[in-house]
């Protein structure tokens, strides 16, 4: 089965303003190294882009594991981790780093 954390739509600030998606992380523990995917939807996920990918190493105790990707500003975001299987996987959480954008133009 495969790992899919999905988050609700995110807008920071007023709608006269773009939310900026700085970078996310995880807390892990894998008994194999996986690749996991960041997407995202500006269109309340009826479609998603790559944003980021990171190949998780083995671990055995919680492991951070942090993506930085091209800068995205959007009117609202929606941000999606997915993993090929959970088979060994354990996940803790997973932070969305977001920042106020630049004023929407008229």
């Amino acid at each position: 089965l495969p790992v899919i954390v999905t988050t609700g739509a995110m807008n920071i600030g007023s709608s006269y303003r773009l939310t900026q998606l700085l970078r996310c992380a995880m807390l892990y523990e894998t008994a194999t190294s996986r690749t996991a995917v960041i997407e995202y939807s500006d269109d309340g996920g009826a479609s998603w882009s790559t944003w980021s990918t990171v190949t998780t190493g083995v671990t055995t105790s919680v492991t951070p594991a942090r993506w930085l990707g091209p800068s995205l500003r959007r009117r609202q975001l929606q941000v999606r981790l997915s993993l090929a299987s959970a088979i060994g996987f354990k996940m803790y959480s997973l932070l969305v780093n977001l920042m106020v954008g630049e004023e929407l133009s008229p």
